[in-house]
């Protein structure tokens, strides 16, 4: 995958060289998250206090993405990258103290796209057919926290594990060219990883994975650098 990112990046540099359209892409966003595994842990998770409960069970989030790429008739093709987070919390407070388990997580996404115009070609508004595949590089924090006010005691253990996903994004995009150099769009699409990697702790395998899996929406804007 690094090698092929590195490739594109090439041909688009190449391609701005040569005359073709080069665009730089920027989309604010909403995503749903499964995490079904680590819903389970953190339900599952022995607690020595009783009467905890789940605050925070990985709501969906607002995602990030930066595309380049190159537009040669109907199609345009090019990297991308994104961010993703959602946790889950359980916790219990008073007036004695409290105590949590958290989990914070973390995507760091890297991969190619490509899209196909479907309708509107030779119009200012336009429907595309996008696929988009790669990598999502997962970062994850797990905190016990106890704090107990009467006794003085405040105790907090950090655990810090990783994984890598595979996935597979198709997605439908509008677009709208305001001017020529400028384009406004909204996409809607699901994303899916075949290949879910187990969480890693000092480069041991533990037996759950991170699912990003789940529905994505974003609008965002095209700026074409040369015309």
């Amino acid at each position: 995958m690094k090698k092929l990112i590195i490739t594109l990046l090439a041909v688009v540099a190449v391609s701005a060289l040569q005359g073709q359209r080069v665009f730089l892409e920027y989309n604010l966003g909403y995503g749903t998250f499964g995490m079904s595994e680590m819903r389970h842990m953190l339900l599952e998770t022995e607690s020595a206090v009783k009467g905890m409960k789940i605050t925070d069970d990985f709501p969906g989030y607002l995602t990030q993405e930066v595309k380049v790429g190159v537009s040669y008739d109907r199609w345009d093709a090019g990297v991308q990258f994104g961010y993703l987070a959602t946790g889950g919390k359980k916790s219990l407070a008073d007036y004695s103290g409290s105590y949590k388990n958290e989990i914070r997580n973390k995507g760091f996404k890297t991969g190619v796209f490509a899209r196909y115009c479907l309708l509107g070609a030779d119009y200012n508004l336009k429907l595309y057919g996008q696929l988009g595949v790669g990598t999502i590089f997962t970062r994850s924090k797990l905190t016990d926290e106890i704090v107990l006010n009467n006794a003085g005691i405040e105790e907090k253990e950090d655990l810090k594990i990783n994984s890598v996903n595979l996935f597979l994004q198709p997605a439908l995009v509008i677009q709208y060219h305001i001017i020529p150099a400028l384009a406004v769009q909204a996409q809607v699409g699901y994303e899916w990883s075949p290949y879910k990697g187990n969480m890693k702790y000092e480069g041991n395998k533990l037996a759950f994975n991170a699912d990003w899996d789940g529905l994505r929406t974003s609008i965002g804007l095209v700026v074409y650098l040369n015309n």
